[in-house]
């Protein structure tokens, strides 16, 4: 369960602790909410949950898009071997660690692209890529777009 889910329906059960006038009414509402938190965290389980070492190579790309990325950087910190890294992460998530790299430079840059009114250039160059032209390419097949048609169609259109 995210945390703020998980604030929010402690707060709700707080406040209606409040309003409790007997003992059994503190009793009915704690057993609601164990029923509640409970309920939420199995079906948490049927969810993807992917392990410490995948998490750990998520969150290094999610900190370094503004960088090269290189698996073997990844793997480097880690302390992992770049091979098993790759299977790992190929198994766990269904993707090739260099397509979650560009999928997830690509959405940082369609943000960049409809927040900003920078460049395409400037956008290629805030993700590292290595020319505006790959750039182009990429988005281009990510989106079906070129950068600058997809800003023109929903900078202003509110999506």
């Amino acid at each position: 369960m995210n945390s703020e889910t998980a604030y929010t329906t402690s707060d709700y059960y707080i406040q209606q602790m409040d309003k409790c006038k007997t003992i059994e009414d503190v009793e009915k509402l704690h057993e609601e909410a164990i029923e509640y938190f409970t309920r939420h965290m199995s079906a948490l389980k049927k969810e993807k949950i992917y392990s410490k070492t995948v998490v750990k190579c998520m969150d290094y790309i999610h900190h370094h898009l503004n960088s090269p990325i290189r698996v073997t950087d990844i793997a480097g910190r880690l302390g992992k071997n770049p091979d098993y890294l790759s299977s790992l992460f190929k198994k766990e998530t269904g993707m090739t660690i260099t397509d979650y790299i560009m999928e997830n430079k690509l959405r940082a840059a369609e943000n960049m692209l409809l927040d900003s009114e920078c460049s395409c250039a400037t956008v290629s160059a805030a993700f590292a890529f290595s020319s505006q032209s790959y750039f182009t390419k990429m988005f281009r097949e990510y989106t079906g777009e070129t950068p600058k048609k997809f800003r023109e169609k929903y900078m202003y259109s509110g999506l």
